[in-house]
């Protein structure tokens, strides 16, 4: 997924950047997931939605993001890596509409690796 598939603000983002600098700043819930794709030009949310599962996989195996749920702070769920993204895929897919609201289903936090990617992108662009 390191291809660029459109621009963010002007400037070439691939979607693992984008999603990277999102979460760098904030948690990260589905609905910016699919933004990433839609903003690159994805108008169906079905075809979002197995890209953004796409994503969260690629970036959980690299070590990049965890995913998890968020009360006071952001609670890495008790599994495998690769359990967790299962997760994702399996109760995202059995919901008919893509779309879901903040917290419904996971939240995705940066690893200290992800965080220095995501910052690195805002440093490539001029900051937040």
């Amino acid at each position: 997924m390191d291809e660029s598939f459109g621009t963010v603000g002007g400037v070439a983002r691939t979607p693992r950047e984008d999603a990277l600098a999102r979460a760098a700043d904030d948690w990260v819930h589905p609905g910016e997931l699919l933004e990433v794709f839609l903003s690159r030009g994805v108008n169906d949310p079905q075809v979002q939605r197995l890209a953004a599962i796409g994503l969260v996989a690629s970036l959980v195996s690299e070590g990049l993001a965890v995913v998890g749920d968020v009360g006071e702070s952001h609670v890495p769920w008790a599994c495998e890596p690769g359990e967790a993204v299962l997760r994702v895929a399996r109760e995202w897919m059995e919901r008919a509409d893509p779309d879901v609201m903040p917290g419904e289903l996971f939240w995705l936090d940066c690893t200290p690796e992800g965080q220095a990617l995501g910052e690195a992108v805002w440093a490539r662009e001029g900051g937040r």
